[in-house]
């Protein structure tokens, strides 16, 4: 079995299983909730070609916040493979979740799980589609907008792409 685990940054001390599974999990990011808390991501694989991507978010004294299924919350109701997955605070107790999916050509995607560990309203259960993402040149970054939305980066062929997102998608 694999563990993800966290550990407690205010003491370095106490480690907290975030997810027992026999899967390979080759992908996880994390970041603050916006509060005291910490929402943490990854890709959890169901077979050798693709996963499910997962989040769940950790309370103020690390435990696992119970209102989210144990299991984590799903951001895309689809199992895929992907190459990147990147995780902004939404500052209202939930994050957006931001991946790159294999294919020709691969494809960039971004949700919003809300602070109840769903997938927030106005948003599709297999995330957004942004763009086809040329990934040899460069990874997409998100940063949040300072209104609870986003803005995303991305290029694609010899462009760089911008756009901003709001909560409701």
């Amino acid at each position: 079995n694999y563990d993800l685990a966290a550990t407690d940054p205010r003491t370095f001390t106490r480690t907290v299983t975030v997810r027992a599974t026999g899967a390979d999990i080759p992908m996880v990011v994390a970041c603050t909730d916006g509060g005291s808390g910490t929402l943490v991501a990854w890709q959890e694989m169901a077979s050798k070609r693709a996963g499910w991507l997962r989040v769940q978010h950790l309370r103020e004294n690390g435990d696992l916040d119970p209102a989210w299924a144990a299991e984590g919350a799903l951001a895309d109701s689809e199992p895929n493979a992907r190459t990147f997955i990147d995780l902004v605070p939404d500052y209202l107790g939930g994050a957006y979740v931001l991946w790159v999916e294999v294919g020709v050509p691969r494809s960039l995607y971004v949700t919003r799980i809300d602070a109840t560990g769903q997938v927030a309203s106005g948003w599709p259960a297999t995330g957004r589609f942004l763009s086809a993402a040329n990934a040899t040149l460069g990874r997409p970054h998100a940063i949040g907008d300072g209104a609870h939305g986003l803005y995303v980066a991305w290029t694609s062929g010899p462009y760089i792409y911008a756009e901003q997102l709001g909560p409701d998608g």
